[in-house]
């Protein structure tokens, strides 16, 4: 009896262990509509019970480097098309939606100066 208590803590411990690889969202990306600016989301998550954390990027079309850059940590099934969404307002304004595991809506504003 010892021997099986020990031999599942063991397996348990080792199933534990092995799903503890970084996962990654595809990044997504919308583009303003005058082309000038872009926004990428791409996440991560340590295990399948943690929250994502969810990068959010701005930057100008053609430029490198980055205007701002933002986290926010997400409980989701998944970060994709199917939950995030761009609704642009105007070419320097975009309010992000992100649906969560429980049909909650995160809503994240995004507005840039230029």
């Amino acid at each position: 009896m010892k021997n099986l208590i020990l031999i599942a803590a063991s397996l348990f411990t080792l199933c534990l262990f092995s799903s503890c690889e970084k996962k990654y969202s595809e990044p997504l990306t919308s583009t303003s509509a005058d082309n000038k600016l872009e926004i990428t989301v791409k996440a991560s998550r340590l295990m399948s019970v943690d929250p994502w954390l969810v990068q959010i990027a701005v930057k100008e079309v053609g430029n490198e480097k980055q205007i701002a850059e933002v986290s926010q940590e997400i409980m989701a099934d998944e970060i994709s098309i199917k939950n995030v969404k761009f609704n642009w307002s105007s070419n320097t304004s975009c309010l992000l939606k992100i649906t969560q595991a429980d049909g909650t809506i995160s809503q994240i504003p995004v507005t840039v100066e230029l």
